[in-house]
């Protein structure tokens, strides 16, 4: 039996593997394999860096999966987390959960923490900065998608 060769195109792939449920990638490369369209998925760590930046600038609040998203993409456990924000580890685990909204002032230096490690700011420095940040984000319930450009 021959085998048929796949057909290269692009298209909208709900990103799923991100562990987010409103990541897509648009204009993605695709191969068609028969009745399958398979993304070409680059290196997660790669991707992961859009998707970290979008959450980290985004004027909602953080919900339950990106506050969790943050903490994985950062390194830390619960009990890390939650020591350097100064709150207890239940607290991260009720936001993680849903069972609780995280704090206005706990939500930016989430983002901040994630910001600084992604641009490989040392931990010491970033917590003497983060003792001195404010608080101004706005909270609202919608969550847009977040559409990840394909290249060429």
């Amino acid at each position: 039996m021959a085998s048929t060769v796949p057909e290269l195109l692009t298209t909208t792939h709900h990103y799923t593997e991100s562990g987010l449920d409103n990541v897509y990638l648009k204009d993605w490369p695709a191969i068609k394999k028969e009745d399958d369209v398979l993304p070409l998925l680059h290196n997660p760590a790669v991707m992961e860096r859009p998707i970290l930046y979008t959450l980290i600038g985004q004027s909602e609040a953080l919900n339950d999966a990106e506050i969790q998203y943050l903490r994985k993409h950062i390194g830390y456990h619960t009990r890390e987390l939650a020591d350097l924000l100064g709150v207890e580890q239940q607290d991260v685990c009720r936001w993680e959960n849903g069972r609780a909204q995280i704090p206005k002032r706990e939500d930016f230096h989430l983002r901040m923490l994630a910001f600084a490690l992604a641009e490989n700011t040392h931990r010491d420095e970033l917590r003497a900065k983060m003792t001195h940040a404010r608080e101004h984000y706005i909270i609202t319930k919608e969550r847009a998608p977040i559409y990840l450009q394909g290249g060429n």
